[in-house]
């Protein structure tokens, strides 16, 4: 061939994927009925999703956690972090989370709610959310998650009465 011969350039596309929070909440003492009093003890879990192009990382991931505070109460003593840079608080029926998140990591909070004299006879849902944030991409899809508890304690009020002081014996 006369002159310069042809060059073939391959070039590595980047594929833009965006990536997803996955989220789980659990009960770790579940029943079928709380009473009042009960410790209801709930964990959220939260992890990237798996995914065969995005392994990057998550600057902030944020968990927002919603519950029926006038029937619940966030009982401080009982939370537990998996995760040393978790900064958890509690404010007006939510708790809250936020830490930094690698691909292939779990972070997870644990803490309790107790039940209070006002929920009995109730069905109540907790809601969690997740969101997130990174530098590398734009596109978070958040997760959510729910659990509900059913609330049974009768109260019974017996009271043992006569109609007589002394009855006679015959």
């Amino acid at each position: 061939m006369l002159g310069n011969e042809s060059e073939i350039y391959k070039q590595k596309l980047e594929v833009t994927v965006g990536q997803e929070l996955e989220v789980t909440k659990d009960i770790l003492n579940p029943k079928t009925e709380y009473k009042i009093g009960d410790i209801v003890t709930y964990s959220v879990k939260v992890k990237i999703k798996e995914n065969e192009f995005n392994k990057g990382k998550m600057d902030r991931v944020d968990i927002e956690d919603i519950f029926p505070e006038d029937n619940l109460e966030y009982d401080q003593t009982k939370l537990k972090t998996k995760g040393s840079d978790i900064q958890v608080t509690k404010e007006n029926g939510k708790i809250k989370a936020s830490m930094p998140l690698k691909y292939g990591e779990t972070k997870e909070i644990i803490y309790g709610m107790k039940v209070r004299d006002n929920a009995n006879g109730k069905t109540l849902t907790n809601n969690v959310t997740v969101n997130g944030t990174s530098a590398t991409t734009s596109d978070i899809t958040g997760g959510n998650a729910s659990k509900t508890i059913k609330v049974n304690d009768p109260k019974l009020d017996i009271k043992k009465g006569v109609d007589k002081k002394e009855y006679k014996v015959r």
